[in-house]
């Protein structure tokens, strides 16, 4: 398994952490959780902030990341876990 710092740059590489952790592209990603087609490269690429809205759709997918995670980028990346 893949292990990243959890001081990442923004919100949009906290998300590429996710895909990359899932093996899949991003744009499989964005399918996955039902996003629009380049959103998230968008954000990653201009250091922009990501709508709640894909936050949910990712809490809801892959419920073992900690919500608080691709937000703030501290703690663990999984719930639960206090030190992975």
């Amino acid at each position: 398994m893949k292990s990243y710092k959890m001081n990442t740059v923004n919100i949009g590489e906290r998300i590429k952490q996710i895909a990359d952790l899932e093996d899949i592209r991003i744009r499989k990603f964005e399918e996955y959780i039902n996003v629009s087609y380049g959103s998230i490269p968008k954000r990653i690429g201009e250091n922009t902030d990501i709508k709640t809205k894909v936050v949910n759709k990712i809490n809801e997918k892959f419920p073992q990341i900690s919500i608080h995670w691709p937000i703030t980028g501290k703690g663990s990346m999984f719930r639960g876990d206090s030190g992975r």
